[in-house]
């Protein structure tokens, strides 16, 4: 059975507890219980945002968020512990990124701690180069889909 990509436009409370098992270990909310779902939550107040999930067999393996207008911001990726270093995270960004192009997204990009190594050396091997002109001290800047790819 192949892995399903699905979008969200509104917050799935149905997903609450995958949501909980994808994002219990994720650096970011490491230790921090529930701190997961009420960022995603609280996402869903802004304009334009969407969540992403990843479904294979019937379970959920995999979230993000993305937001924004033209140019859209992927946050809060993870892939469930247990289903790491399968590929699932490469076929939701390429979906994300697929998804995104037919929308109409003009530029596609993700942010990341300067202190997450695990989340430098996965878009490392996905051949996503970080770009040192927007990034900052704290945060690395990579983009995925350009407004000069996307018009191409």
């Amino acid at each position: 059975m192949p892995l399903i990509v699905h979008r969200f436009d509104a917050y799935p409370a149905e997903l609450e507890d995958d949501l909980t098992r994808i994002y219990a270990d994720a650096p970011l909310f490491k230790g921090l219980g529930d701190q997961a779902l009420t960022t995603i939550r609280n996402d869903f107040d802004l304009p334009n945002t969407f969540l992403y999930a990843a479904q294979f067999n019937g379970r959920w393996l995999a979230a993000s968020i993305v937001t924004g207008e033209k140019q859209r911001e992927i946050r809060l990726i993870c892939v469930r512990n247990m289903s790491r270093q399968q590929g699932i995270g490469r076929k939701l960004l390429n979906e994300i990124k697929r998804l995104e192009l037919s929308q109409g997204c003009d530029a596609l990009f993700i942010r990341i701690e300067n202190g997450n190594p695990a989340a430098q050396a996965f878009l490392k091997s996905l051949d996503i180069q970080m770009n040192p002109d927007k990034s900052a001290e704290n945060e690395l800047y990579y983009s995925l889909l350009s407004a000069s790819f996307a018009s191409s």
